[in-house]
């Protein structure tokens, strides 16, 4: 019956007593009749008598298909069968949540027991509060100007900042990191709060920054030929001294559609926090918390936000061959170039760059590319939020106003990947008081128990990842804006990405980016 179980976990068993093995996540029940997912027994913890109980029910249920009785398998639902069977939770053994139970299931488990990330599609380990089953997630209002003004000065600080800290190929999500700092903001009070409203709204309260971010997550992912998707977690310790307050979770809930977790705060929780953010960046990002600095050791909570972004070009390179990129340092590359012929030019004062759709046109890709002679660092330092939104939202379309113009790019196709804890840079925009414990202010996110330090951040991590090339992803439609004009060209533009340049994700519908990034090293 235990033949699939590894030699190490059946050791661990045999050596310790099933009811206590290695690694097991202790999980306290929030609500009446809540367990974690994995733990078939019901004693909330998940450990290798779970593994043990799920291997034997897979076998049974195998058995049963093949009775007399087995059609009534194709009937019944997991929590059904166990019933039927006598087997009792199995459902808590559907691991992937695909409705039933097989090795797949088993396979999950036996890797979170031997600490491996995995991408399942619950968490094991933590228990998830249902209080979101009834709290309807809030539309938010549509974005105004003031908060596109205050989104995008946010972005931009944050990206010089950024870069200043760390130049090679530095790429920032200024929505992950923005959504981020809500949840925070959402339990913050007096001066900790005011600040936080400041860097991340301008003039604008919390209350109006949480509805402009759920309607701007709403009309994100809505888009038909672009997969973009937004997913924010808390997790806390459990039987922690400092008690969550409902109010702090339910507006998390509401408007940014967080999923709350209470959990050990041990490897188990590394690996469970490691899991949801492989699921959800579809793998791209791997993890993020490394088990070896015992990231949890002194916190209380984490909150997360993931944001991913994929899609086709409008129209995929077709024509592409080997380019001069001299990088940064000085040194000389030769990425694959793509070439193309697009529709719409930026130009300023000291900048040309272009605009390329991506399917569907809710989405454009902007490349940046500062004037000859000009210092790139100094370029980057000098990035003005409201002209770059001002310039990237009115280009030179061809065609348009009876001006029609060739304009040929050629960018090299890049992979790059970025870490930096903005601690630093966030304290440099004027959020002082919540990184400071003497200072700190967050008595809307938990009850302080008497003779305890106060709630305050430590260090806010960021990562992000990105890969351009020739297509993209699965997408179906193509814009016929980008190819129309029949008149002949009166002008001819060139933008070669040859050296040092800035790019960005943007929404075509506010113009505000989901991801800056420059290229410097290839």
């Amino acid at each position: 019956m235990f033949k699939k179980l590894t030699a190490s976990l059946l050791a661990a068993a045999m050596m310790t007593g099933v009811g206590a093995v290695m690694p097991a996540a202790y999980v306290g029940a929030y609500e009446e009749g809540q367990q974690p997912i994995g733990d078939l027994n019901g004693d909330r913890i998940v450990n290798a008598y779970d593994l043990i109980l799920l291997d034997s029910a897979i076998d049974r249920i195998e058995e049963f298909k093949e009775s007399y009785d087995g059609y009534k398998f194709y009937y019944y639902t997991t929590e059904e069968l166990g019933d039927y069977l006598d087997l009792g939770n199995i459902e808590y053994g559907d691991i992937n949540a695909d409705g039933r139970l097989d090795d797949m299931d088993y396979g999950y488990l036996r890797d979170y027991l031997l600490n491996k990330p995995t991408p399942f599609n619950q968490v094991i380990g933590s228990t998830r509060l249902s209080r979101g089953s009834y709290l309807p997630e809030r539309m938010g209002k549509e974005v105004t100007k003031e908060f596109a003004d205050a989104h995008m000065k946010f972005g931009v600080d944050l990206f010089k900042k950024s870069y200043a800290e760390k130049p090679e190929n530095a790429m920032i999500s200024p929505l992950s990191v923005e959504m981020a700092l809500s949840m925070a903001a959402n339990g913050a009070s007096g001066e900790t709060l005011s600040q936080m409203e400041k860097v991340l709204g301008g003039d604008l309260t919390m209350d109006q920054i949480d509805s402009y971010l759920a309607y701007h997550k709403n009309k994100l992912e809505s888009a038909e030929k672009s997969q973009v998707a937004i997913a924010d977690s808390i997790w806390f310790r459990e039987n922690s001294r400092y008690k969550i307050k409902d109010t702090f979770l339910d507006k998390n809930m509401e408007y940014l559609g967080a999923e709350a977790y209470a959990s050990a705060f041990d490897d188990s929780t590394v690996d469970d926090i490691n899991s949801w953010i492989f699921k959800n960046t579809q793998g791209v990002i791997k993890s993020l918390l490394d088990k070896e600095q015992k990231p949890l050791e002194n916190a209380e909570m984490c909150l997360v936000n993931t944001v991913y972004f994929d899609s086709l070009w409008s129209h995929i390179y077709l024509d592409s061959s080997p380019m001069d990129f001299t990088t940064l340092s000085g040194k000389k590359a030769k990425p694959e170039g793509l070439h193309s012929s697009e529709g719409m030019y930026l130009e300023s004062e000291n900048y040309t760059g272009f605009k390329k759709w991506y399917a569907g046109g809710d989405y454009s890709f902007v490349g940046i590319l500062p004037n000859e002679g000009i210092d790139f660092n100094e370029f980057i330092a000098g990035l003005d939020a409201e002209e770059l939104l001002s310039t990237i939202s009115s280009p030179k379309v061809n065609g348009k106003d009876d001006e029609y113009f060739d304009l040929h790019v050629t960018m090299p196709a890049f992979k790059s990947e970025y870490m930096l804890d903005e601690k630093k840079v966030l304290k440099s925009m004027g959020i002082t008081d919540a990184f400071d414990p003497s200072m700190a202010d967050f008595s809307e996110m938990a009850d302080i128990p008497e003779g305890a330090d106060p709630l305050y951040i430590s260090s806010v991590l960021h990562k992000t990842v990105i890969d351009v090339n020739k297509s993209g992803t699965t997408a179906a439609a193509v814009t016929a804006v980008m190819m129309a004009g029949a008149a002949a060209p009166q002008k001819v533009y060139n933008v070669v990405m040859d050296r040092p340049y800035v790019y960005m994700i943007v929404d075509n519908s506010t113009n505000l980016p989901l991801f800056i990034g420059a290229v410097t090293e290839l």
